[in-house]
């Protein structure tokens, strides 16, 4: 169960965007490399700056992502049995605003850390994502400890609010946005369950953002 300050969207946030290139520190000051989406895509999610919880994944992952992790390594990642294995979905934390902390951002960024290992980044790379809940508001902080501290606790509590997403978040998983047609190589009879999962038409209801030069058809 999750905690009462964690505060559950009544309408999921669906986006898809271009990994691009942001300011570097997540990795080397923070120990926390985020996925930057686009600025044009940023400026239409109408939701207030803070950070969030949700799903997300990678349509051309880079290809050590798809080893198997060392075993100390907790393994967050849904693999769904009617889509492509290599496209898993990824819990993930959203920190959507301006970073207060730091005094070089001039425009809104969206910054995920999918809650996985990977070897490489994956700049440039298609990733399409489920913002499905509230954390906290951003804010400045007394020190760069406290951020890191304070960043470690929202991945803890991310971990809480998506537990069992196989039973709680199933409309988000299972919704065609995440839909990934399987290779030529892969099994024929997955193949045949896909073909029907394609036809599946987005939810009217959610939200779904992206940018006209994505490719994002179902």
């Amino acid at each position: 169960m999750a905690p009462d300050s964690l505060q559950k969207l009544s309408k999921p946030v669906f986006i898809s965007s271009r990994v691009i290139h942001g300011f570097g520190r997540g990795s080397k000051k923070l120990g926390c490399p985020t996925a930057n989406l686009e600025h044009e895509i940023v400026q239409n999610i109408d939701l207030e700056s803070g950070i969030y919880y949700g799903f997300a994944q990678l349509i051309d992952p880079p290809p050590s992502s798809t080893k198997t992790m060392e075993k100390n390594i907790e393994d967050l990642s849904i693999h769904r049995p009617t889509t492509s294995p290599l496209n898993p979905i990824y819990p993930t934390v959203f920190s959507l605003g301006w970073n207060p902390h730091f005094n070089d951002v001039k425009q809104r960024t969206l910054e995920a850390h999918l809650l996985h290992s990977f070897d490489d980044d994956f700049y440039n790379s298609t990733i399409r994502v489920a913002i499905c809940g509230y954390i906290r508001p951003e804010r400045k902080f007394n020190s760069l400890d406290e951020l890191i501290d304070t960043i470690k606790n929202d991945i803890r509590l991310t971990k809480i609010a998506l537990e069992k997403p196989e039973q709680q978040w199933s409309s988000i998983i299972n919704d065609s946005f995440f839909f990934v047609p399987l290779a030529e190589n892969d099994d024929s009879t997955t193949k045949i369950k896909m073909k029907k999962m394609a036809i599946i038409n987005l939810d009217n209801n959610n939200v779904h953002i992206q940018n006209s030069n994505n490719n994002n058809n179902n």
